[in-house]
């Protein structure tokens, strides 16, 4: 219903080196989707939420804003697929969401055009309409947000946040790490197809891989493998999908630029903080 105010939201002072923890339970109430926007006037500030629900949990790590998001996997099989929203601005954003699928891309049905009021943040069940198919999502919006999924799998769930759909040079190559067993999931998001090539690391074996326009595709983590280094011939979405090994749980790590690298952004100072 709008932007939470309260108590200890605002003017918070983190020295340096050191945590700060809020309790956005009291805050949220009952509500089951609550984004956060976090800004530091001076300094910089790395911001991770931790969810628990009765099925599971995860950590929320930071997203971006754009106009252009891709989530990079939703396995096949998900019992339930949730995409979060958040738009901070002071007016309606509209978005249109698609679906990387093995046959290409195509609008999500009902899903062509979505509203999202300003300074909300809402959840919207994507289960029906992705029918437990392996895909990637691409939203299209009118003004920036932020974007992330809730994907259950099992007796858990994993949150993956948004990333920018930038189609620069950059996201030819992308690196990660691997934490145990699972799968590497693949999206191209491009016009035309592109050669994968995924380096497993030391004693192992790389793959190779054709994704035609707007596909996805999985490859199946060797054992052993402890990372994984893509190069393509066009920008890549990718995210390691954990799960299985004899380990319980589900959790989903997005691969990220392997030359990654940021310029320096100018600062947006709050009046209000600090009142």
């Amino acid at each position: 219903a709008g932007e939470i105010t309260g108590d200890g939201l605002r003017g918070i002072t983190i020295p340096a080196n050191s945590q700060h923890e809020i309790d956005l339970g009291p805050l949220a109430g009952s509500l089951d989707a609550v984004g956060a926007r976090v800004r530091s006037s001076v300094g910089r500030v790395l911001a991770v939420a931790q969810v628990s629900r009765d099925k599971g949990g995860d950590f929320a790590t930071s997203t971006v804003q754009s106009t252009r998001l891709m989530v990079a996997a939703i396995p096949a099989g998900a019992s339930k697929a949730t995409l979060l929203l958040t738009n901070p601005g002071t007016s309606r954003n509209v978005v249109r969401i698609e679906a990387l699928g093995e046959g290409g891309r195509f609008d999500l049905p009902g899903f062509e055009s979505y509203a999202v009021d300003a300074q909300r943040t809402i959840a919207i069940d994507l289960t029906a309409a992705i029918e437990g198919a392996q895909l990637a999502l691409v939203i299209t919006a009118r003004d920036e947000l932020a974007a992330s999924t809730a994907v259950t799998v099992g007796n858990d769930f994993g949150l993956e946040p948004g990333q920018v759909d930038d189609l620069s040079t950059a996201r030819q190559e992308l690196i990660g790490v691997i934490a145990g067993a699972g799968a590497l999931q693949l999206a191209n998001p491009s016009s035309g197809e592109t050669l994968v090539v995924v380096d497993w690391g030391a004693g192992q074996a790389p793959a190779n891989r054709t994704l035609p326009a707007g596909a996805v595709a999985t490859i199946e983590v060797p054992a052993g493998a402890r990372s994984a280094r893509i190069e393509a011939t066009a920008p890549i979405a990718a995210a390691v999908l954990l799960q299985g090994g004899g380990q319980p749980g589900f959790a989903i790590a997005p691969l990220q630029p392997a030359g990654r690298s940021q310029a320096s952004m100018p600062m947006e100072a709050d009046p209000g903080l600090g009142r």
